[in-house]
């Protein structure tokens, strides 16, 4: 069954309002959304000095945080297969044969954003003549969207220009933040990106086309189960989708072998977050519970266990990057191995690509019945419903990360 979501004033366990609390004592030396900015941008003092002022923030209360992880894990369900119907293992070990690729590919994206070698906060540095400059009117950018989706997804065009007509909206944001939500109560989900929007580059048409994904697949979903909860597992499988979509359309277009290998580095970001981060997070906090069920959590372990974990994942010391550590669900007792559904939801985005790039153009059906098969269901479910046997072979965990292996390799 799907996991059922969680209200955030229903139940909620002393130790997650006791994170919340020192959340609110975070204060930045600079506005935040200046400092989420300088990550992106192409200077890599201002990235530097960036990372280390956001960090800084977090580090400061490193110790109190590393406390709360504690009781945290000790009040966790340590039965991570019960919970998801799989044993995460083997998945963890396959995408850690990634790492290599990944880590070349971010050492390569250091030397060319200016920096010497892989630094965290490189991470989310553009690459310089990814698709970044010759911005147009949003308007022509919608056009141009719906032409790259109509030759991978069939109704693409149409969609993109019906949510252009009325439920795409340009709005103020302190931090750089597109989203979606819903103006009306029981109404259709709109789309709200920020002011930057009014001129689009196409390096910004996979963002876009992730803030659209989301719409396609609450559209279909308000036909095939109004009311219903979307399974954690699925909340932006359909969005990256789309979004994976719109960066095949990008790379294929590249004129040159070094344009693909930027636009590949700039993608990197995506790909850092999904396959590095989230299985270190997983591992992290897997370690955590089973050391707080021998006694054994307490904040010296937790910095430990941290440091191992992310140096293990990342091939570099997070030392001095708390900032990391903020996730909410590692403090919610409610919430055990969140990073899970984020990185199966990953996997299943990068299996639907995989079956466009492979089996061509997808038709209204084919993609009515990916979202259907979602409904009610847990990634085990899922997998169920695809006619795939059980358990997961270590095989079938390697085929969805081809177009990875692919674009890196």
């Amino acid at each position: 069954m799907a996991e059922p979501a969680i209200r955030e004033d229903e139940n909620v366990p002393d130790v997650y309002r006791d994170y919340l609390e020192l959340c609110r004592g975070i204060k930045y030396a600079e506005p935040a959304g200046g400092l989420f900015d300088g990550l992106r941008s192409e200077d890599p003092a201002r990235r530097s000095r960036s990372w280390e002022l956001l960090c800084g923030a977090w580090n400061r209360r490193g110790p109190e945080f590393a406390a709360l992880l504690a009781r945290a894990s000790a009040a966790k369900d340590p039965d991570i297969q019960a919970r998801f119907g799989l044993d995460p293992a083997p998945l963890l070990e396959v995408v850690g044969e990634t790492k290599p690729l990944l880590h070349r590919a971010l050492k390569r994206k250091a030397a060319r954003v200016g920096a010497g070698d892989f630094r965290f906060c490189d991470i989310w540095a553009r690459v310089p003549n990814a698709g970044n400059s010759g911005a147009v009117p949003l308007a022509a950018a919608l056009g141009a969207l719906g032409d790259m989706l109509e030759k991978r997804i069939e109704g693409g065009k149409a969609f993109v220009d019906g949510v252009a007509a009325g439920r795409l909206h340009l709005e103020e944001q302190a931090v750089d933040c597109p989203h979606c939500g819903v103006p009306a109560p029981g109404g259709p989900v709109h789309v709200y990106m920020p002011l930057r929007f009014k001129e689009v580059r196409p390096c910004d048409l996979p963002g876009l086309a992730h803030e659209l994904g989301h719409v396609m697949h609450c559209d279909l979903l308000d036909e095939l189960a109004p009311g219903e909860p979307i399974s954690t597992v699925f909340l932006e499988t359909f969005s990256q989708f789309l979004e994976g979509l719109a960066w095949l359309e990008l790379r294929d277009g590249a004129g040159s072998s070094g344009a693909r290998e930027d636009l590949a580095l700039d993608k990197l970001t995506e790909e850092t977050l999904d396959l590095l981060l989230f299985p270190a997070m997983l591992e992290f906090e897997g370690r955590m519970i089973a050391a707080s069920g021998k006694g054994a959590a307490g904040p010296e372990a937790v910095e430990k266990t941290y440091l191992e974990t992310f140096g293990k994942w990342f091939g570099a010391s997070p030392a001095g990057t708390w900032f990391w550590m903020r996730g909410k669900t590692l403090y919610d007792p409610r919430w055990p191995f969140r990073d899970l559904t984020y990185l199966l939801g990953r996997l299943v985005s990068l299996e639907l690509v995989q079956r466009v790039r492979t089996g061509g153009k997808m038709s209204r059906e084919q993609y009515r019945r990916a979202v259907s098969d979602t409904v009610r269901s847990d990634f085990a479910g899922y997998w169920r419903k695809q006619g795939r046997g059980s358990p997961i072979r270590p095989e079938d965990w390697r085929e969805m990360l081809a177009p990875v292996r692919e674009m890196f390799g």
